[in-house]
């Protein structure tokens, strides 16, 4: 409903980092001679985190807004896809690996180039990646698959996740929407907006299937390279 979008939006600047940050720091200054220097690193560290985070939700801010400006137009070339994503994959690895979930790729053949921004295709699939790691349980497994069809080439970034329930689905592309039942371990709500925006540059869409418990699918196109 609107008014659970509404909510779901609000409760975003509720668990800001930068409301986070001020509180540990205005303990730290307030309880300055009680706390011991133990407590105090660990309030700073804490403190330390969130304005990291904080970074990162400027970063995407100003990430989206340029997508929405308009002025931005991608820097067409020709790349092979499959090393593009097997750099992700080995980036990625070692986190995978943390939370014992594992990464693969498959493909019908490593031969097949696409026509885009190599840039803006890699913020991407980084950002379908992350999005399946967090919503990935221990032993799970996500997957990209790409495969051909009439000059288009189709990428599939699936995993076996926790899912998304049929009601949440045609809001999780809304710029700050995260599901009230959604963990703190998610994102900033604008990871998914940031995709959808750069798939639409590159004249294409990006399709989701998803059940809850069942694992999910982030499906879009690009132009294959000849």
């Amino acid at each position: 409903s609107t008014q659970s979008r509404s909510s779901a939006a609000s409760d975003v600047y509720k668990r800001q980092p930068l409301a986070s940050m001020q509180g540990y720091l205005e303990t730290i200054l307030v309880k300055d001679d009680s706390l011991s220097r133990d407590e105090q690193l660990n309030y700073l560290q804490t403190a330390y985190k969130h304005s990291v985070r904080l970074n990162e939700l400027i970063g995407e801010l100003f990430e989206l807004a340029k997508l929405e400006s308009g002025n931005i137009e991608p820097e067409w070339q020709s790349f092979p896809l499959m090393e593009l994503l097997q750099d992700l994959v080995q980036d990625y690895e070692l986190q995978a690996s943390e939370q014992n979930i594992t990464l693969s790729s498959h493909c019908e053949t490593m031969n097949i180039s696409v026509y885009a921004d190599i840039g803006l295709i890699h913020r991407v699939l980084e950002n379908l990646l992350q999005n399946a790691l967090r919503h990935t349980l221990s032993g799970g497994k996500i997957s990209f698959n790409v495969k051909t069809e009439r000059q288009r080439v189709w990428i599939e970034v699936a995993d076996d996740g926790e899912g998304i329930a049929k009601q949440e689905i045609p809001h999780i592309f809304d710029r700050f929407y995260r599901p009230d039942s959604e963990q703190p371990k998610a994102g900033h709500g604008l990871g998914l907006a940031i995709v959808k925006k750069i798939i639409e540059l590159h004249k294409s869409r990006v399709e989701v299937r998803s059940e809850r418990n069942q694992g999910t699918a982030f499906t879009f196109w690009l132009q294959q390279s000849t």
